[in-house]
């Protein structure tokens, strides 16, 4: 289940739900994307630091209120991050029923009172100076009515004496924290049944590559167990569609604006299991950034250098990512064995049986394979600085992330040519980047414009006898 949150301020609460899932303790759960409605909320820079998509949007209205064309803003916005559930977590905006109707029982609130006393704003002073004896938090669904919605759930917080406004906010808060992942838990987990039927429905919006282009597709399905993955790749061949396992968006191109492709989002539960000593035992679905800060807390060396790649475990392991060819360090590096479902089996091998070598393995190129989990051997280290926000510092410096992008574009190129290509494609809206020659931006949703720039540089190198090898898939 995808979530997006929406928070204005600090982000303790949303930090409370991003440790939970880093954390496995609330499986099949992803935090798709934080938005907030200040330009500067700590939140933000939060989502950052966990590698989640983030962006503010302004309300283009003073007080609590939105405008008219912010609110569809933010309603395209969570469209665009294919959320499940709207996670309001200190958001401090009255959402309007254009913005609740969009997402009908999709949105819950936490409200630091226990509803329905003290709805609205300084629930907690206003609790304390009445003199209550009790006091709390709330989980509600959100309706048109102010802080009137369902309650979900609340915890109760008794006032004792000796207690001043500031050790009361701090017990209601610490007790926010446990209350609204355990919500979203409990959510997930009615709408994720364990062998829920493969549903096969039809996809529009601008999540599915990096690039951030508008696609639409016929077939799209949600892996949300193995059996579904058989059951996709049953209906594949049954309606003779070609399957692509989609992991993370983070290397993949899709050429036209409507997809021939049947697209499997893994949806699978992101689970990180320490099976004792350095082996662990990883879900495909778990993102690059939340195994990374997970083993960095515990201390465990692991492939640091991938700290910036906005992936998902899968597609790492299908793709051998790596830090290039002149360290020659890979994800396979760490591996034992993966357990992936081929056509209809359920299968297990270990690495030296899954062909890895320098970006490519047994997955790259199969269309009847998803990977589900793998077994890593990750060995205690003691770092003397911290290697995530190092690898962030070199992106900074060294990537373009000035506009959607899907990283290194070609593994082999000639320089030359690739100026050539930059120089044609100045004026329009996908090009290649200034800072990084190797660095395909987009700013366009129709891909057109990507699919007339890599024809170019295919064609440019074919005419000038030049090796080329794109790096990233691209799917009809």
């Amino acid at each position: 289940m995808n979530i997006a949150i929406l928070a204005s301020g600090k982000g303790s609460n949303a930090k409370a739900i991003i440790d939970k899932i880093n954390a496995g303790e609330i499986p099949g759960v992803s935090v798709a994307g934080i938005i907030s409605d200040k330009p500067g909320a700590p939140v933000l820079e939060i989502a950052e630091s966990c590698g989640i998509a983030h962006r503010y949007i302004d309300p283009q209205h003073r007080g609590a209120r939105f405008s008219p064309e912010s609110v569809r803003e933010y309603i395209d916005a969570i469209r665009e991050l294919d959320a499940d559930l709207v996670v309001l977590a200190g958001f401090m905006r009255i959402l309007p029923p254009e913005f609740v109707d969009a997402f009908p029982q999709a949105i819950i609130n936490l409200h630091p009172s226990l509803l329905p006393a003290y709805k609205g704003k300084d629930a907690i002073r206003r609790a304390f100076e009445a003199g209550e004896k009790m006091c709390g938090c709330s989980v509600h669904y959100v309706n048109n009515e102010l802080d009137g919605g369902e309650i979900i759930a609340q915890t109760a917080i008794e006032i004792l004496p000796g207690y001043d406004l500031r050790s009361l906010e701090e017990k209601v808060h610490a007790a926010e924290h446990v209350l609204l992942p355990k919500v979203i838990k409990d959510i997930a987990e009615k709408r994720v049944k364990k062998n829920s039927p493969l549903k096969v429905e039809a996809y529009k919006g601008r999540t599915l590559s990096c690039y951030r282009t508008e696609n639409s597709a016929n077939y799209f399905a949600r892996i949300r167990t193995p059996e579904n993955a058989m059951e996709a790749f049953s209906f594949a061949a049954e309606h003779d569609l070609n399957p692509f396992v989609l992991g993370g968006g983070s290397n993949v191109f899709f050429r036209n604006s409507k997809i021939k492709s049947f697209i499997l989002k893994n949806e699978l539960p992101q689970e990180i299991r320490h099976l004792g000593g350095d082996r662990f035992e990883v879900s495909s679905s778990v993102k690059m950034a939340a195994l990374l800060k997970f083993l960095y807390g515990q201390k465990r060396d692991a492939f640091y250098y991938l700290a910036s790649a906005p992936c998902e475990i899968g597609g790492a392991i299908a793709m051998n990512a790596g830090s290039g060819p002149a360290e020659g360090k890979s994800v396979s590096d760490f591996i034992e064995s993966v357990k992936y479902v081929k056509g209809m089996e359920l299968v297990e091998k270990g690495k030296n049986d899954l062909g890895f070598s320098y970006r490519h393995s047994l997955f790259s190129d199969a269309e009847d394979v998803f990977i589900i989990s793998a077994v890593f051997r990750f060995p205690e280290k003691a770092f003397a600085e911290n290697p995530i926000e190092q690898r962030l510092q070199w992106a900074r410096c060294n990537q373009d992330l000035s506009a959607p992008n899907c990283g290194s574009l070609c593994g082999k190129y000639d320089a030359k040519l690739m100026r050539i290509a930059r120089f044609i494609f100045r004026p329009f809206p996908a090009g290649l980047s200034a800072k990084k020659l190797n660095w395909a931006l987009n700013k366009s949703p129709n891909p057109v414009w990507l699919a007339m720039l890599f024809g170019t540089i295919r064609a440019l190198h074919k005419i000038c006898f030049r090796r080329l090898k794109f790096e990233v898939k691209t799917v009809d």
